[in-house]
């Protein structure tokens, strides 16, 4: 379900078709692992996943839902601003050097998946063979699908509130769909 809902996402976003460049260089940008490392913070600093959960519970956030947002996420409206102004700079260096737009979504994710798994966790990477392994390949499945679709929301910055409510959208399903994978995690971890 929650892969369905960021394929959805990043599908509606942009139409892929075909792909001006090779992806294999895009794993070691270090511009790429900026912006996959300040995602995976930001998302850290969630303190209210039940919050995040209900406020994604229609894939939308509404102007009046903002402030439940930025509490759940430990965050204020001008910090998160200048959060997603840094990262709509680094999303737009990485489309023009890599065309991102022109890849389908299941590429992209099959790219990043193994960096993303190392930054989720160095220590376990991209062996997939246990809990924590689908765990972290989930996160990092959802994390490539977000990138996506956030590109998507930078052509809404035209009005700033269209923008900032497509990027707090993007988030609110990250973070519930990570919140779903971690109590799928803890399940698979009592069955062991």
């Amino acid at each position: 379900m929650k892969n369905l809902v960021f394929g959805i996402i990043a599908t509606v976003v942009f139409g892929f078709v075909g792909n001006a460049q090779s992806l294999a260089d895009i794993s070691k940008d270090k511009d790429l692992v900026k912006y996959l490392q300040a995602e995976y913070a930001f998302l850290k600093k969630c303190n209210n996943p039940e919050l995040v959960k209900r406020i994604g519970a229609d894939g939308v956030v509404e102007q009046s839902e903002l402030s439940s947002f930025y509490k759940a996420y430990n965050t204020n409206e001008n910090d998160y601003h200048t959060y997603i102004s840094s990262q709509r700079i680094l999303m737009n260096v990485l489309e023009t050097r890599y065309s991102l737009s022109t890849f389908p979504v299941t590429d992209l994710i099959d790219v990043l998946t193994p960096p993303l798994s190392e930054i989720y966790n160095p220590v376990i990477g991209t062996e997939l063979k246990n809990c924590m392994g689908r765990y972290l390949a989930e996160l990092a499945g959802h994390a490539a699908a977000a990138l996506i679709a956030h590109q998507g929301c930078v052509a809404l910055h035209v009005t700033a509130w269209g923008g900032f409510a497509c990027h707090a959208a993007v988030v609110v399903i990250q973070g519930t769909a990570d919140y779903i994978s971690l109590l799928d995690f803890e399940e698979c971890m009592e069955e062991k």
